[in-house]
């Protein structure tokens, strides 16, 4: 299957965005961006609430955000370790309860 393209200047192709969720899904994303105010002011800790997205975008299998969140726990301090683990089922004693 081929992606759409768009023609950029002097030939350049670009490949054409799949959705523009500014317009789609604009109440998704103001619900988002919400969510994102409120527990940035809440007293879950930043690593906590990267591994959260993490988790979530796991379970929604969706590979851009599993990699934007990746990145986004790294930088919070999240070792490589505890991202991996997320993805077992099994109870572990390495990450904390909140974890």
């Amino acid at each position: 299957m081929k992606l759409p393209e768009k023609e950029k200047s002097k030939g350049e192709i670009l490949m054409a965005p799949r959705i523009d969720y500014t317009k789609v899904g604009s109440g998704a994303l103001r619900a988002m961006y919400g969510l994102e105010k409120y527990l940035a002011e809440s007293s879950v800790e930043k690593p906590l609430r990267e591994l959260i997205k993490l988790r979530a975008s796991q379970i929604n299998g969706c590979a851009y955000c599993i990699d934007m969140h990746w990145k986004d726990a790294r930088a919070a301090v999240v070792t490589p370790s505890t991202s991996t683990e997320l993805s077992a089922t099994v109870p572990t004693t390495t990450r904390s309860r909140e974890e």
